[in-house]
């Protein structure tokens, strides 16, 4: 664009170009001083008088004198930005009054008889009369008699309708959005990025306020916002440009684009460092567009010019290991937030740029509840979650890191990244969804997401479709039960879960290989599912609540890396077949069709728990596992040594004469509870295989059975059981043809009449499977429903669990042992719980073994818990010693 011609100091003459025309008898000249900086000054044709345009005013009242805007059109694309030679005729205190020439002398062209002459002004009388004045009266006349321009029969039909304001911003967007709307730029806004121009429309010349979309200007106060001002000026100042309006601000301002025939607007500027970029409208722009101005402003800082003077590149994020790469979602956190694994390597990343539909939590709430949670309690963050992990759990996705946010006093570092599964960003799908916001950056901040202009336009047409988060009406809360805990609860859902077998669920959380933390979408409830009929190896613990680290069991965090590698927040189908002592439930886990309980046995991870086993109906599938695992020698397995069935022994237990205490836990499943309750029968686990091997053998021999025999008391016999399969049994005594049993290898009692029994084949007198013991420091109830009441929660207690035991001492030939399930002392829980009495043991090394169980009597007296509830009911005073 031409610079103007430098201004001669001549109080005669004024030198410059047009930069306006306000009427057929009023130009704007702007020029530069000798300072070099550019300067305005407004002439009036001398003797000359023309109809006015109407100029905006507050009441929005004014109109144009008959054919103003025609005249002043007409010199407005002749003269705007022509050379010019003003004669200063003389001056008044508020104007100047001159004769102006075409050209960069006083010898071109008159403007002021060109007007006259074409009677686009009328010629004022004065009392001073000169040549010039004279000329322009005859070249008055002529048009008069000519009968042109204002002198024109019809001239005072050239009007123009004229809407100062447009009180329905909505529906004029909605009627012209992205149409090509001619306009004539009247003035540049105040704010240095935006124009006052008027568009002719069905006849209506409508006067709109347009900000340049995409762009912010400098502040108020910021000695640039003058040169923004003057580069618009210059290049868009009474020009014909195209408006093609995008949209409204929240107070109502129009934005849009201002195409000039000649040069982009929008990206002069910003390639100029007069303005910055504009975050919430490049969002709405096309992005191949938007992506151009951000280019421009990168140009822009990178040579420091106006307004990044001062700009500082943010560092660029340090070496990340992964930083483009390849990885496999393991688990959706919340719905910016992600583990991934990449090789052998976990670890945590965050989606650039967004932020989940979180709500602020009241603070009587706040540290109170899980992430898991808060989650249920929104349903758009569940939702959000849900929609990460339907698509992403257990793929491969392409990870592009595209920022490091430093650690702060709340916050952890976090690598944010760009992730993208074929090909689509996620955080685009999620915001676009309504399920997510994109976080607002300060101007200055290059630290965000590389496909930031994308997320923005996704968000933008979410708020369109007012979907998630922009819908008008806020989703219902989700009612989700927590069971974990609620021992009342958990047993009133047991049924519905049971009955409702297959059911589906989300696996959440796994604390062990065998413990998985399960949601059930079709109930509406979070609970702990414990996989049955196996044992896995405990894990490791870590140090948590003061309390410190444990270590677990050999191929215990193996056990639970698998389980987590298999199924963490991937859908299962599962079975509840039944419930422990806490509440949690009980059953099987498919996922894929795959057996999770046969999986981890038949990678070595589980031994099977035939007791429990035995009662489902994939039994086989799991001991074929298992006897695989062994013959592979597979982790568990690695020093098993396949036993002879002669070589069963039963573990003996030698006295202890000293005043240490002997812990020596054996692992032991409860086979049979008696109903004294303190006498009980265990099978040692590592027995199991040996067992099972008697079983089958016993079966084979039997399966033609001879014609029975003669048997008395004490006997040893083979007697079938309800389930049809051949045991060892003991007859205890003979009534009438019927015999009163024990079953040896199980602890169980049984009648069957004499003539059924068969002999037992020679070898099969190992010794008994099954060995009675007693817990030791317990004394029962001698109440026959209070009784009943510790038998029901010792069995519970005891069912399907893992225990260990440790012989305490030996009495009258009986032992008497303690029971732990995880960590748990089962008689020391049964006191506590108020079911039993504190039975003392006399010597050194059974003191603070005591002394912990008389602190749990003590507890349960003072807490008044069923058999305290009305003080110490106990008949004697033997009793209470």
């Amino acid at each position: 664009m031409a610079q103007p011609t430098q201004q001669i100091l001549n109080v005669e003459t004024i030198r410059g170009k047009i930069k306006k025309v306000n009427s057929s008898d009023t130009l704007v000249i702007w020029s530069r001083g000798a300072n070099g900086a550019p300067s305005d000054t407004m002439v009036h044709l001398a003797n000359l008088v023309a109809p006015k345009v109407a100029a905006y005013t507050p009441d929005m009242k004014q109109v144009d004198e008959p054919y103003a805007w025609t005249a002043r059109e007409i010199l407005r694309k002749e003269l705007v930005g022509q050379d010019v030679t003003c004669e200063v005729e003389h001056r008044s205190p508020k104007a100047v009054f001159c004769h102006v020439y075409k050209g960069t002398s006083a010898d071109g062209e008159s403007l002021n008889e060109s007007i006259v002459s074409r009677g686009l002004a009328n010629v004022r009388d004065v009392s001073r009369k000169s040549e010039k004045y004279d000329k322009l009266k005859e070249l008055l006349e002529q048009a008069k008699a000519s009968k042109v321009g204002i002198w024109a029969d019809d001239a005072s039909t050239h009007l123009r309708k004229i809407v100062w304001q447009v009180n329905d911003v909505n529906s004029f967007i909605a009627k012209n959005k992205k149409k090509p709307l001619k306009a004539v730029v009247e003035s540049v806004h105040p704010n240095a990025c935006g124009i006052r121009a008027f568009v002719q429309l069905d006849g209506t010349h409508y006067y709109l306020t347009v900000n340049i979309a995409g762009i912010r200007g400098p502040s108020e106060e910021s000695n640039l916002r003058p040169r923004a001002i003057y580069y618009l000026e210059i290049g868009l100042l009474q020009q014909d440009v195209e408006i093609l309006l995008e949209g409204a601000g929240n107070n109502g301002q129009l934005f849009g684009f201002i195409k000039h025939p000649q040069y982009d607007v929008a990206k002069g500027l910003v390639e100029n460092g007069l303005v910055q970029t504009q975050d919430w409208s490049l969002s709405s722009m096309d992005p191949v567009y938007a992506s151009t101005l951000r280019n421009a402003e990168k140009v822009a800082k990178q040579k420091r010019l106006c307004i990044w003077k001062d700009y500082k590149e943010a560092p660029k994020p340090a070496a990340v290991s992964g930083g483009n790469s390849t990885a496999k979602v393991i688990e959706v956190v919340a719905a910016d937030m992600l583990v991934v694994k990449e090789g052998d390597t976990l670890r945590k990343i965050f989606l650039s740029s967004i932020k989940p539909p979180r709500k602020e939590l009241g603070k009587e709430q706040q540290g109170k509840v899980t992430m898991a949670q808060r989650m249920y309690q929104q349903p758009l963050l569940f939702q959000a979650r849900e929609f990460l992990r339907t698509r992403l759990i257990g793929k491969n996705v392409q990870v592009q890191v595209d920022y490091i946010q430093p650690k702060s006093d709340n916050f952890p570092e976090k690598v944010c990244c760009t992730v993208k599964f074929n090909g689509q960003n996620v955080a685009e799908q999620l915001v676009a969804a309504g399920l997510a916001t994109v976080i607002r950056y300060r101007q200055d901040n290059d630290q965000r997401s590389s496909h930031y202009l994308e997320l923005q336009e996704a968000e933008g047409l979410a708020q369109q479709k007012q979907v998630g988060v922009h819908a008008k009406k806020e989703p219902e809360p989700m009612r989700v039960a927590d069971l974990q805990g609620d021992l009342i609860k958990s047993k009133q859902y047991f049924t519905s879960l049971q009955r409702g077998n297959p059911n589906s669920g989300i696996v959440e959380f796994v604390s062990s290989g065998s413990r998985l933390r399960v949601y059930c979408q079709k109930h509406n409830c979070v609970f702990t599912l414990l996989l049955n009929g196996i044992q896995c190896p405990r894990s490791g613990r870590p140090e948590s609540g003061g309390a410190p680290a444990q270590k677990g069991d050999p191929y215990g965090d193996e056990a639970m890396q698998f389980t987590r590698d298999l199924c963490l927040q991937h859908q299962i189908e599962m079975e509840v077949e039944s419930q422990d002592k806490n509440g949690a439930m009980i059953g099987m886990v498919t996922l894929d069709k795959k057996n999770l309980s046969v999986e981890l046995v038949k990678n070595g991870l589980a031994s099977v728990h035939h007791y429990s086993a035995e009662k489902t109906r994939y039994y086989t599938e799991l001991k074929n596992a298992e006897e695989a695992a062994k013959a592979k020698k597979l982790r568990i397995w690695e020093n098993y040594v396949e036993p002879t069935f002669e070589e069963t022994v039963v573990p003996e237990v030698q006295e202890d004469t000293k005043s240490t205490r002997k812990v020596e836990p054996k692992n032991v499943m409860v086979s049979e509870v008696t109903s004294t309750v303190s006498k009980f029968y265990v099978q040692f686990n590592q027995d199991g295989p040996k067992l099972e091997e008697l079983q089958a053998k016993l079966q084979k021999e039997l399966q033609n059975p001879g014609l029975g025999g003669t048997f008395k008391r004490g006997d040893r016999a083979a007697a079938k059981f309800l389930d049809g399969n051949w045991y060892r049994v003991k007859i205890e005594k003979i009534v009438k043809g019927v015999a009163e049993l024990v079953y040896i290898d199980y602890g169980n009692r049984g009648e069957c009449e004499v003539s059924k029994l068969q002999p037992l084949p020679a070898g099969f007198n190992a010794p008994d499977f099954a060995h009675p013991c007693n817990l030791a420091f317990v004394k029962m109830p001698k109440d026959e429903d209070e009784l009943a009441s510790a038998r029901k929660t010792f069995s519970e207690d005891v069912s399907n669990a893992e225990l260990k035991m440790n012989v305490e001492y030996e009495f009258n030939g009986e032992k008497y042992v303690t029971l732990k399930s995880d960590d748990v002392d089962i008689g020391k829980a049964l006191i506590t719980d108020g079911f039993a009495y504190f039975e003392p043991r006399k010597g050194e090394r059974y003191k603070k073994i005591c002394e912990e169980y008389e602190k749990a009597q003590e507890e349960a007296k003072t807490e008044r818990r069923n058999l305290w509830e009305y003080g110490d009911a106990r008949e004697d005073e033997e009793d209470r010693k």
